[in-house]
């Protein structure tokens, strides 16, 4: 198992325990109707999303990979069956291939140093008509170009847009072409407009559209293996 290093690991563990471990329902939503599925997730912090999966009957064998090693958790939710502590990017080979009907990153991938190299590893183990889901944030959003532009200052923070731990930066575009340069079919992006997302829509209403990418805070992506 590899990790880049201790110092990597020591970012994350300095975050806030919200940061990792709450359960993204709303990847998990964006499944096909299915029961009984094989799920691996990268980026799983405490397993959250994944024994959320269980308990709703979604999952039926599901594997974490994170850089941290889990706390113990006691919330009555079933345990992940399979947890590696080490980097994805050398994790890859032990995850076996055609093993899991969904590969899920949410906001993982944009922490990485190759995101390409290892959304195409990640399609390894996915089966034939498996789902890769994600959730990556738009650089474009207003808020980050607000900074930038206007201000000149293009400066980290804890947690949001300019993460300090993200690696890579993308926008709608850029995250299409992540997931066809792995051989996979993009199905559906749905956005997530943030905590000003009624006020945003109202706008993007009466620009007819033209404005959207802008307000967009996330992107949730499902794609698909041939």
């Amino acid at each position: 198992m590899a990790d880049r290093s201790p110092a990597t690991a020591a970012l994350y563990r300095d975050k806030e325990e919200g940061y990792f471990n709450y359960p993204r329902l709303d990847l998990l939503e964006m499944l096909p109707r299915g029961r009984g599925l094989r799920l691996l997730e990268i980026g799983a912090g405490n397993g959250a999303t994944l024994r959320a999966a269980k308990a709703m009957g979604i999952a039926a064998y599901t594997v974490g990979v994170d850089l941290v090693e889990p706390a113990p958790v006691a919330d009555g939710l079933p345990p992940v069956d399979r947890f590696f502590c080490g980097d994805v990017e050398g994790l890859a080979a032990e995850l076996g291939e055609a093993a899991f009907d969904v590969v899920l990153c949410a906001d993982v991938l944009e922490h990485l140093i190759d995101p390409w190299r290892t959304v195409r590893l990640l399609a390894g183990p996915l089966k034939s008509g498996g789902v890769f889901l994600s959730s990556i944030p738009n650089v474009r959003n207003f808020r980050a170009l607000r900074a930038i532009v206007l201000e000149g200052d293009f400066r980290y923070a804890e947690a949001g847009l300019l993460d300090r731990t993200h690696l890579r930066f993308f926008c709608r575009k850029n995250i299409r072409q992540l997931f066809e340069q792995a051989g996979l079919t993009v199905e559906a992006m749905e956005t997530n407009m943030g905590a000003f997302g009624l006020r945003h829509k109202a706008i993007n209403a009466l620009t007819f559209g033209l404005l959207q990418d802008f307000f967009v805070f996330q992107y949730r992506t499902r794609a698909r293996k041939p």
